[in-house]
C-alpha cells in the first residue's frame, strides 16, 4: 500500500500535470528552423577549428586568455555547489524525505 502523499508532492505532481499539458498546448519548432540551427552551428566550429591553426597571440593574450578561463570553471563549478548547499531547495530537511 502507498504512503500518504506529502504536501511538498501533491503540489509538485500538480505543476507537473500544468507543464504536461503546457508542452502538449506549444507549438513545435519547424524543421527548416533546426537545419539552419545545425548548419550555422557546423560553418561556426568549422571557421574556430581553421582560425586555430591561423592566429598566433602574443604571450600576454595567452596568459589573459588562461586567466579567463580558470575563473569561468571556478565560477561555474561555485554556482552549482551553491545552488546545491543552498537551504532553500529544501535537501537538508529530513522530513521532506520519505520514511518508507
Amino acid at each position: 500500500m502507498d504512503a500518504p502523499m506529502h504536501a511538498w508532492e501533491t503540489e509538485q505532481s500538480a505543476a507537473v500535470g500544468d507543464q504536461a499539458r503546457e508542452h502538449t498546448e506549444a507549438a513545435h519548432t519547424p524543421l527548416w528552423v533546426l537545419a539552419a540551427a545545425g548548419l550555422l552551428s557546423c560553418t561556426a566550429l568549422a571557421a574556430v577549428c581553421w582560425m586555430s591553426g591561423h592566429v598566433h597571440p602574443d604571450p600576454t593574450l595567452q596568459t589573459v586568455a588562461r586567466f579567463l578561463h580558470v575563473a569561468a570553471l571556478v565560477v561555474g563549478l561555485g554556482a552549482v555547489l551553491a545552488v546545491d548547499w543552498s537551504p532553500s531547495c529544501g535537501c537538508r530537511d529530513s522530513a521532506a524525505w520519505p520514511t518508507s
